[in-house]
C-alpha cells in the first residue's frame, strides 16, 4: 500500500517529494511494515477480487482489505468507496 501512497504523491508533488516521504515513513519506527507475501496476495485474489467480481477493485485494494481483515481493522482513512463496499467504515 506504500506503493499506492508513493504514486499518489508522485503525481501531486513530484518524484523528489514522493521519494522523501516514502523514505521518511520507512525510517519511522512508529509504523509496522507488513510484507506482501504470496499468501496475502492469494487470499486477496480469491477472497476479495472473486467475491466482489462486479467491482473494479485494484489488487492493492484487495490486499488492503485482506490485511485489514487479518488485523481486525474496521475503519479506513480512504477516499475510495470500495472500502465501504467491502464492509469497512470510511474515515475521511
Amino acid at each position: 500500500m506504500l506503493a499506492e501512497f508513493h504514486t499518489h504523491l508522485l503525481y501531486l508533488r513530484g518524484p523528489g517529494a514522493a521519494r522523501e516521504a516514502t523514505q521518511a515513513l520507512l525510517a519511522d519506527s512508529v509504523y509496522e511494515w507488513v510484507a506482501v507475501t504470496p499468501d496475502l496476495v492469494g487470499h486477496a485474489v480469491t477472497g476479495w477480487l472473486a467475491r466482489l467480481a462486479d467491482q473494479r477493485l485494484s489488487l492493492t485494494d484487495a490486499m488492503s482489505f485482506e490485511l485489514m481483515r487479518r488485523e481486525r481493522v474496521k475503519q479506513a482513512f480512504a477516499f475510495d468507496r470500495h472500502f465501504e463496499i467491502a464492509g469497512f467504515e470510511l474515515l475521511n
